[in-house]
């Protein structure tokens, strides 16, 4: 092989990598920003409220259009829709009555909270250490 051609495929391995690190980095920036704002969330929420998160269970919670949402279950057995919105601009909403009284007040209610704390440690916590392992492997010598 010559060393002009073995000097064009190091190039093109090159810009792929580059490539790859940039959508890698996306992805990251993404997640971040996810868990950043999840964070932001649980930390504002009241100390009466995080506690009764634990008897929340969430199934299933949808990423759409800049928002998690999710239909949870009250200790009522009363639905509640239920969702954060991450961009363009931060927020959250429940139909609960103690949203509906107290969110814009007070902050988030249990229903929000425990959605904040299900994304985070169900899906951007797993995705960003996906996201890592990938990346050690794809830059792995």
């Amino acid at each position: 092989m010559s060393t002009h051609h073995q000097a064009q495929i190091e190039t093109k391995i090159v810009t792929e990598l580059k490539g790859l690190l940039d959508r890698l980095q996306g992805r990251v920036d993404t997640y971040a920003g996810h868990a950043a704002t999840m964070q932001i969330l649980i930390n504002a929420g009241e100390a009466r409220r995080l506690g009764r998160t634990r008897d929340i269970t969430i199934d299933e919670a949808q990423f759409r259009n800049g928002r998690v949402l999710a239909q949870i279950l009250g200790s009522s057995g009363k639905s509640y829709e239920t969702r954060i919105t991450l961009s363009p601009k931060r927020g959250h909403h429940c139909t609960c009555s103690d949203w509906q009284q107290n969110g814009r007040r007070i902050g988030p209610c249990k229903h929000v909270l425990a959605l904040g704390h299900y994304w985070l440690d169900q899906k951007v916590l797993p995705a960003m250490s996906d996201l890592m392992t990938n990346l050690a492997y794809a830059l792995k010598p």
